[in-house]
């Protein structure tokens, strides 16, 4: 029991020092034994539905099928008589397939248990327990998209969502995009804490947002000029072209003119093989090297019209 607290309390500290956060009163928990079955676990309230990882939940379910236990404990808030899940999905997901396996075994869990979080702390719990663990910035976009007055707009207007999907962007990387064309010179985006871009995402407004729709619908008429149903698939919308290609059109749209650059854009661009060569890298390095190949292709033209 002394040893599984401990882990829970270094864990619970471990985000001191690493990224600032607003903080909020302290909020205690107590270290419970909590027995679970097929039918308590469904009584569950999960928090914070997080995109799943199937590779994950196989593993945990693959352990407990060999009779080992969780390395770690669920975080939980109890509330209105219900017991809610801050930090534990994956764990969740695979008790199911457990239980659905073998309904009529019981348990036993070790959580930290708080007592009548509201939402806000409950937010702010999930933060302290996941900023020095590997969770993405899309979970945290996930559980803050409640303080984003923005992201209304963004669902409701662009064809994106948290996770994305093969019709719909990552609205990470819209905005990614967006504060990267402010560079200069071009940086490649990518900088920011998963705190630093919830707390960036927090501050845009709406002319921000006009700025990021105006910009997307163009780039869209040049590379999607057909309105594909998966038009994520195609290599100008992943990430690292994306940022490349939006912080063209941001710089030069109004420099150069709408019709220069789509026109531009459109016949040097288009069905080029060098779009497909940065289909399978990632980060600021590689989002850098493709915007320098895509201007110098561009600018490649005896027009005095040049791309910066």
């Amino acid at each position: 029991m002394e040893e599984i607290t401990e882990k829970l309390q270094k864990l619970a500290v471990k985000s001191k020092g690493r990224e600032r956060i607003k903080s909020v009163p302290e909020m205690k928990y107590e270290v419970k034994k909590i027995t679970l079955t097929k039918k308590s676990l469904e009584e569950l309230v999960i928090v914070n539905p997080r995109k799943l990882h199937p590779v994950q939940v196989q593993s945990i379910y693959g352990a407990l099928l060999e009779g080992k236990h969780f390395d770690s404990g669920f975080v939980i808030n109890r509330r209105d008589d219900k017991l809610r899940v801050i930090d534990g999905n994956h764990r969740v997901e695979a008790l199911k397939l457990f239980f659905k396996k073998y309904p009529y075994i019981k348990i036993a869990i070790f959580s930290a248990v708080y007592d009548n979080l509201d939402d806000v702390q409950e937010r702010e719990i999930f933060t302290r327990w996941n900023i020095s663990v590997t969770q993405s910035t899309d979970d945290f976009i996930n559980s803050y998209k409640d303080t984003i007055p923005m992201y209304g707009r963004f669902v409701d207007e662009m064809p994106c969502s948290v996770y994305g999907h093969h019709n719909r962007m990552k609205l990470r990387d819209m905005v990614t995009a967006y504060y990267a064309s402010l560079e200069k010179p071009y940086h490649g985006g990518e900088g920011k804490s998963k705190i630093d871009f919830i707390q960036y995402m927090q501050k845009l407004i709406d002319s921000d947002l006009d700025i990021i729709i105006r910009n997307f619908r163009f780039l869209k008429t040049i590379f999607d000029a057909d309105d594909r149903k998966d038009w994520m698939r195609q290599a100008a919308f992943q990430s690292v072209s994306y940022r490349a290609l939006y912080y063209l059109v941001a710089n030069n749209i109004d420099r150069l003119g709408e019709v220069h650059v789509k026109r531009r854009m459109g016949a040097v661009l288009v069905g080029r093989t060098i779009m497909d060569d940065y289909r399978h890298y990632s980060g600021r390095r590689a989002s850098v090297d493709a915007y320098l190949a895509f201007k110098a292709i561009l600018n490649d033209t005896k027009s005095n019209k040049k791309f910066i």
